[in-house]
């Protein structure tokens, strides 16, 4: 029987649509290995028309619907929030139910007490968040919540000659039709491509600006895969900083993008300009000229070659995620006690290959410096909110490391040692970009060989009594 997903976002003019959206495309990325269920407020029948491509979903009253979403859990289903209004004490009210909690989160502005939290946006920094210690931040495009066709190959057009015009379904602030009329010279020679929400107010003005320009084409609420064909055949894109950033990025174009609400801002300062990703910073949409825009959009188009971005298996990425019980989070100078109680266990010390017992003073001088060391990334794993081990990543060279690993004596013999290896590498793969990973044991530790092999590491060789494992990262 497949675990249960249950998915909460809205939509509307005034929320926009970017939550519904990127919620969705995440189950639509799970639900051949779980069974979905979406709920959302009161949806329109664009939403209606979405949600019936991917999954079941329940219509909730907008008056009820943050008691009546409580009311439909069991507690044995995973959660998945994404929006700005459900506070701490929501997230309580879940977990207290039993449910695994995941938060889709890009603004940081409140603590978490979910098992994880989500934010695709490239530059994400761990330091800006406040979690529980069992909370595991999954950060970057490694983790991107995109609609199907902007994670499959398709085809990319080499001879890109048209422009996108994209400020989400809303655009309440009318800066599609400024930006037509500000560049409204230089965009002569190109096909103007303008993307437009149902919830768009000023259709009319649109409409009398394209009847005096043959080369702009307006396209109204289009789906995923004409989204990203239209993304793939521009040369430049004009965006905000919102999913429509990323998706731009997995396409391949260049990008012209700033914010015109708070919650975007944040991108932006973590982004900036960014030549690799084809980024270029504008600011305040709201505040931009005529000027300031012709002169961007003119280095812009005669400079930064178009990015090669090498798309990662983001559906893989979140399988191996919302699969594992076990959650990881880097360990901190306050974690030295229970790595010092683990570390002298005696059946950690007796297949250690130093079985001394370890001093405090040695250790706390120890596990300082790997705390602190680039060299070095240590996670703590828990399961259902309760720490049960530890991996230990030593790096060799470039993107190669070592793995050590110990599981509470409490935790033993109950299956979580492959659980652990399996987050912490997938952890490790898409959070610090290590691919390659190598493990030395000791011939006679049955239980670490036995989990060294059902992860898929391969037996390299023995000598002198120890396995040499090794492993090229994959989700596994």
């Amino acid at each position: 029987m497949k675990k249960k997903i249950s998915f909460r976002a809205d939509a509307s003019a005034q929320i926009g649509y970017g939550h519904f959206i990127r919620t969705l495309a995440l189950a639509d990325m799970l639900k051949d290995n779980f069974d979905c269920v979406f709920y959302t407020a009161e949806p329109s029948p664009y939403q209606i028309g979405e949600l019936q491509k991917v999954c079941h979903y329940v219509s909730l009253s907008d008056s009820t619907k943050f008691e009546d979403f409580l009311a439909c859990l069991s507690g044995t289903e995973i959660v998945v929030l994404d929006n700005y209004f459900y506070s701490e004490e929501y997230q309580q009210q879940i977990k207290k139910k039993g449910c695994k909690l995941v938060c889709i989160d890009d603004v940081h502005d409140r603590h978490y007490y979910a098992d994880i939290v989500i934010n695709h946006a490239y530059g994400a920094k761990k330091e800006d968040y406040s979690l529980e210690p069992y909370t595991q931040l999954c950060l970057g495009l490694n983790y991107a919540l995109l609609r199907k066709p902007f994670l499959e190959s398709g085809k990319d057009d080499n001879n890109r000659n048209s422009i996108l015009i994209c400020y989400g379904g809303a655009d309440v602030y009318n800066l599609t039709c400024r930006t037509i009329q500000y560049l409204e010279t230089a965009l002569e020679q190109y096909h103007v491509d303008v993307i437009v929400g149902d919830a768009f107010k000023y259709l009319d003005v649109l409409d009398e600006i394209v009847s005096q320009h043959s080369n702009i084409e307006i396209h109204k609420t289009v789906p995923a895969f004409e989204m990203a064909e239209l993304m793939r055949r521009a040369e430049v894109a004009f965006l905000p900083a919102s999913s429509l950033l990323w998706e731009a990025i997995f396409s391949g174009c260049k990008v012209l993008y700033g914010y015109y609400v708070e919650n975007q801002m944040d991108i932006c300062r973590n982004v900036g300009n960014n030549q690799h990703l084809g980024l270029t910073y504008v600011g305040d949409l709201r505040d931009i000229n005529a000027e300031k825009l012709q002169s961007i959009f003119g280095k812009v188009n005669d400079g930064i070659n178009r990015n090669q971005f090498q798309k990662p298996d983001v559906r893989a990425h979140f399988n191996a995620l919302f699969i594992s019980e076990v959650t990881v989070r880097e360990a901190k100078i306050e974690d030295a006690r229970i790595y010092f109680d683990w570390a002298n266990d005696p059946m950690v010390r007796q297949m250690a290959f130093h079985t001394e017992p370890i001093l405090w003073d040695d250790h706390i001088k120890w596990f300082s410096s790997k705390v602190s060391s680039e060299k070095s990334h240590l996670l703590l794993c828990y399961y259902q909110m309760k720490p049960i081990g530890q991996v230990r990543f030593d790096i060799i060279k470039g993107s190669k490391a070592e793995i050590d690993i110990s599981i509470a004596k409490e935790y033993r013999g109950k299956g979580f040692g492959k659980a652990m290896l399996k987050s912490a590498i997938e952890y490790e793969h898409c959070m610090k970009g290590i691919n390659s990973f190598v493990s030395e044991v000791k011939v006679n530790n049955a239980s670490s060989n036995k989990m060294f092999l059902a992860c898929e590491f391969e037996l390299l060789c023995s000598s002198n009594n120890v396995n040499y494992y090794s492993f090229i990262s994959k989700t596994i």
